[in-house]
């Protein structure tokens, strides 16, 4: 079985809610990687990135990432930009598994809209310009998202075949 379970996919796509359920479930700690961040650097995520700008967020991302790692057991909700930078994709394949969380576009687009204002990158955005917005992004990350070890449709899953999947990694 999988000590270590790397959570991967866009905004929306439910890393959060099935990364709470999922370490639950197998007694493991939690970690949400944004979150982690926001602890270490006390700004907010958009603050971050408007007051040092993303490079200097990716190289703390990429560094907490390999500092957590180095813990024996946990399931970690990553930012959906965290496998696109360095080579963090690899980096989590080495250490565990990863599953990328690929729900379709239209429920992933409801999902954002319901908390857009919760999610600085596309806050301003709706209709149209969120649609191109979000095609855009992911045509840019499906490259890193399908190397990760799994995908799966969380709408597709439960927590007992989201727990076979984990236990037969």
């Amino acid at each position: 079985m999988a000590k270590k379970v790397y959570l991967l996919g866009f905004m929306g796509s439910g890393k959060t809610f099935w990364g709470a359920r999922l370490s639950e479930r197998l007694g493991f700690p939690y970690i949400d990687l944004d979150a982690a961040l926001v602890d270490q650097e006390g700004l907010t995520v958009a603050r971050i990135f408007e007051s040092r700008g993303e490079t200097y967020f990716r190289q703390v991302e990429r560094d907490l990432l390999r500092g957590i790692s180095t813990q024996e057991t946990f399931v970690m909700s990553c930012g959906g930009g965290t496998p696109c930078f360095f080579d963090n994709i690899e980096f989590m394949n080495g250490q565990g598994i990863t599953i990328w969380l690929d729900p379709g576009l239209d429920l992933l687009l409801e999902r954002i809209q319901r908390k857009k204002s919760k999610r600085p990158l596309v806050a301003s955005l709706s209709g149209d310009a969120l649609r191109d917005y979000v095609v855009s992004k992911l045509e840019e990350r499906r490259p890193f998202y399908s190397r990760a070890t799994h995908r799966v449709d969380p709408d597709q899953m439960n927590p007992e075949t989201f727990n076979e999947l984990i236990c037969n990694a």
